[in-house]
């Protein structure tokens, strides 16, 4: 048996404290009776709208509730009201259960309501009020989901403390930062998104990215054997064996996942396509061109959502090795000193790069775009094109191979490194310049977003009242039979 290190130990020691937590919790709702045909139709509506809003799986829920938010600050502010009504479509939506709400819950959650609606209220700037709603979803989940979090905060602060170990950060002088914490409201914003949108925070994010994959199978490990996580961790072999079985069952979802997350982006994309197709390329057809051009149509209709099945399709399933490096890392992680893990130099600063071969590498990337668009230009010239048909090929074909690449990393979540092909070199230079312009464009598409805007105003606020009604109806007759009884 292995001795575990103090962090293994006390992570051990959260998770416990996490599950007492959501124990305490059970049986001790506050009478939620939903109707289950209710319950049903809501589901499957939020199934439908969050294929609409291309998130990862475990954003949804925060989504969901500040969505919600938004809608309902609309009209009423009355605290009590919007909590209970928030509850009630949360409940129905799935995403929490009765036994999820207890009243130090309720306490907690209309505290920090309390707090934010008369500052929501009072801001005018529709972004910075969309950016205080956003804070305000992150709080209630965390107070309603707060067993969830407890784990996924151990887990995180776990591999924080492994990672600030590891990297040695060379600081650049002009890296930006907080300076002044006194600032409030959208001074405070604006400085917040500058700091977390620097180059330092991208170039963290891709090594945790890499190195992540170890403490993934620790949670997952966590989760199959949370009254025997001890002894797993401390037998080598039962370690073994556990990683082994956690693996091949990661690696036989990575389809799975590809496909739904195929099956949400195309929804997404070929609804955002109609929008461009009733609004800008008919009209501009008709009024300029003087009749329909149906094969660019036809075209931009169907090559999208055809290459993101092609490009997602390819993903890399991992091998045997993959799950050999996870589990060495998960043993050294687990067991050996902190210490003992092998230093990485991250820089801040610029590139180290003789400036002459800066020079050369930017212009090379440079004729990348050049050559990638104005190929693509082209082509579509010489299939009858015109000027606005182009443009919105070029916005959904880089749109879809974003999409397609974020597709990629999510099912390699547990993938350490994507072996390259012969041609890689080759592809990557006519595939990133689009990639960086899909990223832009995906980045403002999801900023302003036409459809889920009418269908958060024009069908979802209806439906939830039609929603609200029925159920209140169903607990009225339930009474009516109790009664009888």
């Amino acid at each position: 048996m292995e001795q575990l290190n103090i962090p293994t130990k006390a992570l051990i020691s959260a998770f416990k404290q996490a599950k007492e937590s959501d124990s305490k919790k059970k049986g001790n709702g506050n009478g939620y009776r939903i109707s289950r045909a209710v319950s049903a139709v809501a589901f499957w509506y939020e199934k439908l709208r969050t294929a609409m809003e291309y998130r990862e799986e475990y954003l949804l829920r925060r989504s969901a509730i500040q969505r919600i938010l938004a809608r309902k600050l609309i009209g009423s502010h009355a605290t009590q009201e919007l909590f209970e009504s928030l509850l009630k479509e949360l409940i129905w939506a799935r995403y929490l259960t009765t036994e999820n709400i207890d009243d130090a819950t309720r306490a907690k959650a209309l505290h920090v309501l309390s707090l934010y609606i008369p500052v929501i209220t009072k801001t005018e700037d529709a972004t910075h009020k969309n950016w205080l709603i956003s804070i305000l979803a992150s709080e209630l989940e965390r107070i309603l989901a707060e067993s969830f979090w407890l784990r996924q905060e151990a887990l995180a602060n776990y591999a924080y403390f492994f990672f600030s170990r590891q990297l040695e950060v060379v600081e650049d002088e002009n890296l930006p930062t907080v300076t002044n914490l006194e600032n409030t409201g959208e001074d405070l914003r604006s400085e917040i998104e500058r700091d977390l949108s620097n180059q330092v925070s991208e170039k963290l994010q891709r090594f945790v990215e890499k190195n992540l994959p170890p403490f993934l199978v620790l949670r997952d490990l966590f989760e199959e054997n949370q009254d025997e996580i001890e002894k797993v961790l401390s037998d080598s072999h039962g370690l073994e064996e556990s990683v082994n079985n956690i693996c091949e069952k990661k690696y036989m979802m990575i389809h799975q996942r590809v496909r739904t997350a195929i099956i949400r982006s195309i929804i997404y994309v070929f609804l955002t396509k109609m929008v461009f197709v009733l609004i800008l390329e008919i009209p501009v057809d008709r009024w300029f061109y003087g009749g329909i051009s149906y094969i660019p149509l036809f075209i931009n209709s169907i090559l999208p959502p055809s290459l993101m099945f092609v490009l997602s399709k390819s993903v890399q399933i991992p091998d045997k090795s993959n799950t050999e490096k996870i589990l060495t890392l998960l043993k050294k992680i687990a067991i050996d000193p902190p210490e003992s893990l092998p230093r990485i130099l991250v820089s801040t600063g610029h590139s180290s790069r003789r400036p002459l071969l800066t020079v050369v590498f930017s212009i090379l990337y440079g004729l990348a775009f050049l050559v990638s668009f104005g190929l693509i230009y082209y082509l579509l010239s010489l299939l009858g094109f015109n000027i606005v048909s182009k443009a919105v090929f070029i916005f959904f074909i880089s749109v879809v191979t974003f999409f397609s690449y974020r597709i990629r990393r999510v099912a390699h979540q547990y993938l350490f490194e994507e072996r390259e092909g012969i041609f890689s070199p080759v592809t990557d230079f006519f595939m990133v310049p689009i990639l960086r312009v899909g990223r832009i464009l995906s980045n403002g598409l999801a900023r302003v977003n036409l459809i889920l805007f009418i269908i958060d105003i024009a069908i979802e606020m209806p439906f939830k009242v039609i929603f609200d009604l029925t159920d209140e109806w169903s607990s009225y007759i339930r009474s009516k039979k109790e009664e009888i009884v």
